[in-house]
């Protein structure tokens, strides 16, 4: 009889937990309902049928659900969701009862509750759900949009800026000579000069030459963001032309335009052109993966203009430059194409003016243009222009613009076509792309056709080409045709494909496999490529192509290029690049390879020292080494010592951080000042010294900077109460800007429960509730109490406020005080104190 009983008790455990073939484990998930997340959620996972229960009472807890009740012992729950009665029993296959709780699988959850979607993933152990009732969480946002609205619009308030420096008749500036002697074998050497400042309200810059010549060799007076957000530059710029023309772009007059990079293609061959002051190395990123780099110097970098040239045939690409100016400052651009111009909204215009010689032969060139949004989908542009080319070859077009878009989110259609007539020889030239996006495809098709003008000229006839891409977790594949046209009447025609895969990030791998189809001139090249990104500042890239022609030969050429940037030696004194390249190219006796090794003593005077070796494709042996020094002046305050080898074209903000003890946000007698206090701008930190004195260098001044302080690095009962002080400043130029650092406290009270409400009740409504803290009838804070009521805010400063509770749902609910006078004083005190006692009850009305 008891061996019976026994058995009969193992036997009901046993089927708890092995109903119909399914074992189930405690596992600990990731639940997203929507922007609700819980990292640590405790499910039961049954391994044999990979199927994931959920305990009812802690998800509908999880969601803030709290007018669902869970009868364990019938399978059922029942109550109101979004003010609609529900009412699911579940059958014993989809439900399991363990550990006094009732735990239902995943998707006869999804299907009894009408989910849009619930998914599970047994790898990442994680579970999202899209229901398609409105949570509390959602009406809580709801309520605060409401309130908001009243207020200015986010996107104002984005743009809003605290401090902005005037602009200045004039202003002392920055100057910085230099000595650079490339090799110290022999006497060759230059001293030169760089000098800028703030001049008739605009910010002046100017470099040159002081020995063995002296000369300028570039210049301009820049008036940012001037008009219709263009730059107005005086002097030296780029100009922006058709890239089927053969224009130099150097040029000396006037610009009013806003893209300072941009990149143009040529058939198969993607151009990236630009400029970059005091930069002493580049990277160019396709699709945010690493693709080429140049240090100063190199082919393709010289005279703060660079060029990039990548014979890819890649059409579908994103290009972005990561630029390392040499005070440390880093700058992500991204590349502006000419082809892809941006649709205005309806009655928004855009214009650009370039007028000049080129710098050196001294052709006219003159470029305008002018668009107009004439509705969200619809932008039209016209234009001319008069150019001389590197020949003397003269041009004048007359442009005309196209941009239209049509479709759906999903599937989006853009048209763009542009004309080039010739009214001197009355002859067109145009350019056309049309790009569709079919779920996550991405086809894109162009054709440009050029006069008989630019054929003979250019040697370029039309030029066709079409390409599907897609992308597919960290993978991209790209498949596509091209046909160019010359004026001989042949023609180059191929077919390729690239796929990419950043699976091994940082590693990137990518393979292109391109065709020649033409039946005279049959090859076929593989281009496998790979690069690697640390965080430490090494860089590496190797690159193979090879080349199949038609007698069967191969023509093989291979590179690879290393490079270890800013190694800090000594702390903040001493620094070191390596950088190897070796390549091989068919023809050659022997690969060609070099190292160079540069050391940079950055403190009161800039030092590098660059030593080269390299072996030419002859095996011939040479090295060399070189040094610069370069010193930065403030003329208006000559004794500062610049720490950094500052880029002339920044400023920088200085000022005093204080312990503000009366609350006047100004710097007074006998307060004290505090040392060793973080201050961030534009990304780094700087901070104070023994007399609270900081100063914030090489700032990006084009931009609007925003000045934090770094909380960890003062008491934690003190705030810098702007949190975020939003700041314009102004080139080569500094402002002063102090920091009070005020004493805080908490301040904390609770609502209470009233007898119109049971417990349920209560937590349920307390999920509507909105506890704000006003000063001078602006918000500056608001919490949410607790599940029993309790509310508290943290870092509150000195002065009077108010204390106000807002119920968000649609019930009649209230509080017996609605809102509660708080008055904060810390004068005479070193720390913040511990207010509470504001307190309320909730209410029915």
């Amino acid at each position: 009889m008891i061996k019976k009983f026994i058995f009969i008790i193992m036997s009901a455990v046993s089927f708890s937990f092995t109903t119909l073939g399914m074992e189930l484990e405690d596992y600990y998930l990731q639940l997203k309902v929507k922007s609700l997340t819980d990292d640590f959620f405790m499910g039961k996972y049954d391994s044999l049928n990979d199927e994931i229960y959920l305990g009812m009472n802690s998800f509908f807890y999880f969601m803030e659900l709290y007018d669902i009740d869970v009868d364990i012992k019938r399978k059922k729950i029942f109550g109101k969701i979004d003010k609609q009665e529900i009412k699911i029993t579940f059958e014993d296959d989809e439900c399991a009862i363990l550990d006094d709780e009732l735990y239902v699988k995943l998707e006869v959850l999804a299907e009894k509750l009408n989910f849009k979607s619930a998914k599970f993933s047994s790898e990442d152990l994680r579970i999202v759900i899209e229901p398609r009732f409105e949570l509390p969480y959602e009406k809580r946002e709801k309520g605060k949009l409401n309130r908001l609205r009243l207020d200015l619009s986010k996107e104002e308030e984005e743009k809003k800026i605290d401090v902005e420096m005037p602009r200045k008749l004039f202003t002392p500036g920055l100057v910085k000579l230099g000595y650079r002697q490339p090799n110290l074998k022999n006497n060759s050497y230059n001293v030169n000069y760089e000098y800028a400042s703030q001049l008739f309200y605009g910010e002046f810059y100017m470099s040159g030459g002081i020995k063995p010549e002296r000369d300028i060799d570039y210049g301009n007076l820049t008036y940012s963001n001037i008009l219709g957000g263009n730059d107005l530059v005086l002097g030296n710029f780029s100009l922006i032309i058709p890239s089927f023309l053969d224009v130099e772009t150097k040029t000396i007059g006037v610009s009013l335009d806003s893209n300072g990079t941009y990149m143009t293609r040529d058939g198969g061959i993607t151009i990236v052109k630009g400029e970059a002051i005091d930069a002493e190395s580049i990277e160019l990123y396709r699709n945010n993966f690493l693709l080429d780099y140049k240090n100063y110097g190199d082919e393709g970098f010289r005279d703060k203009n660079f060029e990039f040239r990548v014979n890819d045939g890649v059409i579908n690409s994103n290009y972005i430059l990561k630029i390392y100016y040499r005070n440390g400052r880093i700058e992500e651009r991204i590349v502006y194409s000419l082809s892809d111009s941006d649709l205005l909204k309806k009655g928004k215009n855009r214009y650009s003016l370039q007028v000049g010689k080129t710098d050196g032969t001294e052709n006219h060139q003159r470029v305008g243009k002018y668009f107009y949004g004439v509705t969200d989908n619809i932008t039209l542009g016209i234009g001319g222009m008069r150019l001389t080319s590197v020949e003397g070859e003269e041009y004048k077009f007359l442009e005309n613009d196209i941009l239209f878009r049509t479709g759906t989110n999903k599937f989006p259609l853009m048209i763009q076509y542009k004309n080039y007539y010739d009214y001197q020889n009355h002859e067109n030239n145009f350019e056309s792309t049309i790009e569709q996006k079919i779920f996550d495809y991405n086809l894109k098709y162009t054709y440009n056709e050029y006069s008989k003008k630019i054929d003979i000229d250019n040697k370029i006839k039309n030029y066709k080409s079409v390409s599907v891409g897609k992308s597919f977790g960290r993978n991209y594949i790209e498949l596509g045709e091209s046909k160019t046209q010359e004026t001989t009447g042949a023609t180059e025609k191929y077919i390729y494909g690239l796929i990419d895969t950043s699976i091994f990030y940082p590693l990137y791998t990518s393979l292109r496999v391109e065709k020649n189809i033409n039946g005279y001139n049959k090859r076929i090249a593989y281009n496998p490529y790979i690069s690697y990104m640390g965080s430490n500042g090494f860089s590496i890239m190797a690159n193979t192509r090879i080349e199949k022609i038609n007698d069967g030969d191969y023509i093989k050429e291979y590179s690879l290029r290393a490079n270890l940037r800013r190694q800090e030696i000594v702390k903040n004194k001493l620094y070191a690049d390596l950088g190897f390249e070796v390549r091989y190219r068919d023809g050659y006796r022997r690969p060609t390879y070099g190292i160079t090794f540069d050391i940079e003593l950055d403190d009161f005077i800039y030092t590098r020292i660059s030593s080269s070796s390299n072996f030419d494709e002859k095996g011939k042996h040479s090295n060399g080494t070189g040094i610069q020094v370069d010193k930065t002046i403030d003329l208006s305050d000559p004794k500062r010592q610049i720490s950094k080898n500052i880029s002339l074209k920044n400023s920088w903000v200085y000022g005093k951080v204080f312990l503000d003890a009366n609350n006047n946000g100004v710097f007074d007698e006998g307060e004290e000042v505090l040392s060793n206090v973080g201050i961030m701008a534009d990304n780094v930190i700087f901070y104070s010294n023994g007399d609270g004195d900081y100063i914030a260098e090489g700032l990006y001044s084009t931009n609007v900077i925003e000045l934090k302080v770094d909380r960890r690095t003062i008491d934690p009962m003190t705030k810098y109460l702007k949190e975020t002080l939003k700041i314009k400043t102004r080139k080569s130029a500094g402002m002063r800007i102090d920091i009070p650092i005020n004493i805080v406290s908490m301040v904390a009270g609770n609502i209470w429960k009233s007898e119109d409400f049971t417990e349920r009740e209560f937590m349920q409504k307390l999920t509507m509730v909105n506890i704000l803290l006003e000063k001078d009838g602006k918000v500056i804070d608001e919490v949410r109490p607790e599940f029993d009521g309790m509310f508290f805010f943290e870092s509150v400063s000195a002065g009077e406020y108010k204390i106000k509770f807002e119920y968000l749902g649609q019930d009649e609910i209230g509080f017996s005080l609605p809102e509660v006078d708080v008055k904060i004083e810390t004068l005479g005190t070193d720390m913040g104190e511990y207010f509470d006692g504001f307190d309320t009850v909730l209410i029915r009305k």
